[in-house]
């Protein structure tokens, strides 16, 4: 399948708490796709993560030669802070 079997259970045990302390403290929390993601931030459900880095860094206005991890994380970032903008969670 093209993914590490016992990172993907890591990763899902910290989703799993993560969600558990949110909602033990009352926060809502919201899920978004990769595919919004991309939409959001390019215009194209199905960029490739180099576009979404670049169209990223442009639209914040910075410089970054910070991986595609990084700039992922910025883009999901800036993509729920364009959603909560425009719509309530």
């Amino acid at each position: 399948l093209g993914f590490n079997t016992k990172s993907l259970i890591k990763l899902s045990l910290i989703q799993g708490a993560f969600i558990y302390v949110l909602k033990s403290h009352n926060v809502s929390i919201k899920e978004i796709s990769p595919k919004s993601v991309k939409l959001n931030v390019t215009g194209n459900g199905a960029a490739t993560k180099e576009q979404v880095r670049l169209l990223t860094i442009a639209s914040l206005g910075i410089n970054s030669d910070e991986g595609l991890d990084a700039t992922d994380a910025l883009a999901v970032a800036l993509s729920v802070t364009q959603h909560c903008s425009t719509k309530q969670l």
